[in-house]
């Protein structure tokens, strides 16, 4: 039984010896959009959400709201790579001069932490290939556009 975790060095050496373009890899959409950690308002670029982040009391409101539509995966970093995800699409914003996975809103997720989990899962596997897309996230279009 071909094991999740390390089912790439378990390849046939035909698939092994492919560019990474000519593979399908499993991919996992917004991943580490597993918790909202606030609504920033350089994340959410004009309109209501930028109104709400700046007032504490409906930030706090709305954040469970947000986790409605923001969340995309369940499990983190470490246990989608650990279930044989090899893409990562990640979103990236800028909350308190750091990069934050997110998906509108913040999410409870460093972009530095998620690095550090795929380092992690690499060195457990060396031989298996991750795959990271990473772009700005929508609704930080604006802030990313002019710096």
């Amino acid at each position: 039984m071909t094991s999740l975790e390390s089912w790439m060095q378990q390849l046939p050496a035909e698939a092994k010896s492919r560019s990474i373009c000519e593979l399908a890899l499993p991919g996992a959409h917004n991943a580490g959009a597993s918790e909202v950690k606030c609504i920033s308002p350089l994340v959410s670029s004009g309109g209501y959400l930028a109104s709400v982040a700046k007032n504490s009391v409906a930030n706090a409101l709305a954040k469970p709201l947000a986790g409605v539509m923001a969340v995309c995966q369940a499990d983190g970093i470490g246990q989608l790579l650990r279930k044989g995800v090899r893409l990562l699409d990640l979103r990236l914003g800028l909350h308190d001069e750091q990069l934050y996975i997110c998906h509108t809103v913040v999410c409870n997720r460093t972009f530095c932490s998620v690095l550090e989990e795929v380092a992690e899962f690499l060195r457990e596997q060396p031989e298996e290939v991750v795959v990271l897309l990473v772009k700005r996230d929508w609704g930080a279009r604006d802030y990313f556009d002019t710096q």
